[in-house]
């Protein structure tokens, strides 16, 4: 299933690389949130009969798209289910080297090796490859450009939270399959383009650099960043590597004494993520049962 908002291009590049896949789907679904350039037109013309197009009623952010199309997969008796993004853009055989891998080992999640589409270098997850085995790498989370999962792990974890909104849904999603005991694992043969994003903006004098300061586009992504980021780390601490830790605190600090972000909206970000969920029932009602 695909997520999407307001990137008909994109959207359409992804749709194609999917239908050109050597291991066909048995059905290709888009959530649309409530795109209003031409997305609708562009499903119904080019790709009628051969996409599902859901279209919500407001943007629900990707967290929200990503749950509404794994509820709708899995209402359908579908066995295995594919994640991603509008810019993804899987090599031919990406899916077919997952389901190879991953039939052998169902009960895990699986993710395609992340290529930059311009340079063909690896996200910063897949730059020490040394360390993989046999084709596989583990790895904390996998994100929700090209995450494989089967119906029975997401019969016992559930869907993805969509009040996260956006940033960290699949941070989340992965932590609390490892939690029951599910290992994330890259597999090195499968491969998905996707755009690298720079989320940090040097600060230097001259030729030296001095510190990054995070860059998001509004005070409320940086918001929903800090939040969900919060949420993981208290919700799955036992799980959580220094790296993580330390790159949350570094990101929160940068973004305090940059002022980037107006304080008020830090605090309110802390103090939400402290507080969500307030209980267990809250948060299995917020992801939902898969069954």
């Amino acid at each position: 299933m695909v997520a999407t908002f307001n990137r008909r291009a994109l959207l359409a590049e992804c749709l194609d690389a999917l239908l050109s896949q050597t291991e066909p789907m048995d059905e290709i679904i888009v959530v649309d949130n409530a795109s209003t350039d031409g997305t609708a037109d562009m499903l119904s013309s080019a790709y009628s009969g051969r996409v599902t197009h859901v279209r919500n009623r407001e943007n629900l952010g990707g967290a929200g798209a990503f749950s509404r199309g794994l509820r709708l997969a899995y209402g359908r008796g579908h066995k295995w289910f594919w994640i991603m993004d509008d810019d993804c853009r899987p090599a031919p055989s990406a899916l077919e080297r997952l389901l190879d891998v991953a039939a052998r080992n169902p009960r895990a999640l699986y993710g395609p090796r992340v290529l930059d589409p311009k340079t063909g270098a690896p996200g910063w997850e897949f730059r020490s490859w040394k360390h993989g085995i046999g084709g596989l790498l583990a790895i904390p989370s996998i994100a929700f450009n090209g995450l494989f999962v089967s119906r029975d792990v997401v019969a016992s974890i559930g869907f993805p939270l969509s009040r996260l909104w956006i940033y960290a849904d699949d941070v989340e999603y992965s932590f609390r399959a490892r939690a029951k005991g599910y290992p994330a694992f890259i597999v090195y043969q499968s491969v998905v383009y996707h755009p690298t994003v720079e989320i940090y903006g040097w600060v230097r004098i001259g030729r030296r650099f001095l510190f990054s300061i995070p860059k998001f586009r509004s005070p409320d992504r940086a918001y929903y960043q800090v939040r969900n980021t919060t949420f993981i780390i208290v919700r799955y601490f036992n799980l959580v590597t220094p790296r993580l830790l330390l790159g949350a605190l570094r990101t929160l600090v940068c973004l305090a004494f940059s002022r980037t972000v107006p304080l008020r909206v830090l605090k309110k970000a802390l103090v939400d993520g402290l507080l969500f969920p307030k209980s267990d029932k809250d948060f299995e009602a917020t992801s939902g049962a898969a069954e």
